[in-house]
């Protein structure tokens, strides 16, 4: 399997390359009603695409604190099994640098191994996840946010961002050596 580069799929841009490290989220198949995306889009449709695509990333991450929607990965249990599912593959497929697990959606900051694309790793995460929580309803958004860290300031801020989510909110938070 190859990775896929730069790429954009149901409107999302993606960054698919083996050794470039990378920050994902993904989130809770309720945790942000598409009704409110649709609205800050109708909002933001008059501005230039990156601006526009910045504030509504930045909307998306504040309502996601919020801890809206069924919360499923509030119990402890639930928060080790997501955790069980990024560790699992940790310095074979991919180096896991920090993840958070929040109440409703995951931070992961990993680089990618060589022939093994990042779309197929949280495509991975979610399904072995989704089947453990017994695969009624939805249980994750159908695709995931991700963006290419491009130097170390940015690796080293990212990985505050995770460590410090916030901590009321946060189940579980393991940061390694970069």
């Amino acid at each position: 399997m190859e990775p896929k580069g730069y790429y954009q799929r149901a409107g999302l841009p993606h960054c698919d390359i083996p050794g470039a490290p990378v920050h994902v989220t993904f989130r809770a198949g309720d945790s942000v009603p598409l009704e409110v995306i649709r609205g800050w889009q109708y909002e933001l449709q008059h501005r230039p695409q990156a601006e526009s695509a910045r504030v509504l990333r930045r909307r998306v991450d504040k309502y996601l604190d919020k801890g809206v929607g069924s919360c499923p990965l509030r119990l402890e249990s639930s928060a080790r099994l997501v955790e069980t599912a990024l560790l699992h593959f940790n310095r074979e497929k991919y180096d896991l640098h920090a993840w958070v697990v929040m109440p409703n959606h995951v931070h992961v900051l990993l680089t990618p191994a060589e022939g093994h694309p990042l779309y197929r790793t949280v495509q991975s995460w979610k399904s072995f996840t989704s089947r453990r929580f017994g695969g009624q309803g939805q249980l994750w958004q159908p695709d995931f946010f991700d963006r290419q860290i491009r130097s170390e300031h940015h690796m080293a801020r990212t990985m505050m961002y995770i460590e410090f989510q916030p901590s009321e909110d946060r189940t579980l938070c393991e940061c390694g050596a970069v």
